[in-house]
C-alpha cells in the first residue's frame, strides 16, 4: 500500500499515513481536524519529479481522489495526485505546490510555485476561497524555509 506524508495546514506538523480512506478524519495536536485529503500531502518516501526544466517535490491538498486512492497502483495514484485524472469529489478547493530544484548551486533551488483550482458551489464564499489561497501562500513560505 502507498504512503503519504500528511502536513497540517495550520501548524505544519507532519505524519506518515497509509490509511485506507481519504475521508478519514485526522486530528492534529494543534486542534485542526479534517478529512485526510484536506491536509497537505506528498508521497512518502519523498520523490522528486520532472517539472518543466527542473525537478520538483510536489505537495497537494484537496479531494481530487477516489476515497481508496492509497490502495491503487502507484501509476494510477499519480494520475490523481498530479491532478491529471478525473476529479472525484467536487465543491472543494485543490492546490498543488511545487518545490523546485534546478541543479547544484542554482540560487532558485527550493523556490516554490503553485497551481490552485477553486471548484465552487453557490454556497462557497469569497472569504473561504481567500482563506484557502492565504493558507497555500503560508505553506509555500514554510516549504521555502525547510531543508529538503
Amino acid at each position: 500500500m502507498l504512503r503519504v506524508r500528511l502536513i497540517c495546514p495550520k501548524c505544519f506538523r507532519e505524519e506518515v499515513w497509509s490509511g485506507g480512506d481519504f475521508e478519514e478524519v485526522k486530528e492534529c495536536s494543534c486542534g485542526y481536524s479534517d478529512e485526510a485529503w484536506n491536509f497537505w500531502h506528498t508521497l512518502f518516501p519523498t520523490e522528486r519529479m520532472k517539472r518543466w526544466f527542473a525537478e520538483a517535490i510536489v505537495y497537494t491538498r484537496g479531494a481530487h481522489y477516489p476515497n481508496d486512492a492509497l490502495q491503487l497502483s502507484k501509476e494510477e495514484f499519480m494520475e490523481y495526485f498530479l491532478g491529471r485524472g478525473e476529479m472525484w469529489h467536487g465543491g472543494t478547493f485543490y492546490a498543488w505546490v511545487y518545490k523546485k530544484f534546478y541543479g547544484e548551486g542554482n540560487p532558485n533551488n527550493g523556490k516554490t510555485d503553485a497551481d490552485v483550482s477553486l471548484h465552487l458551489y453557490t454556497t462557497d464564499t469569497v472569504e473561504e476561497a481567500k482563506a484557502f489561497l492565504d493558507e497555500t501562500r503560508k505553506f509555500m513560505r514554510y516549504l521555502e524555509k525547510r531543508r529538503d
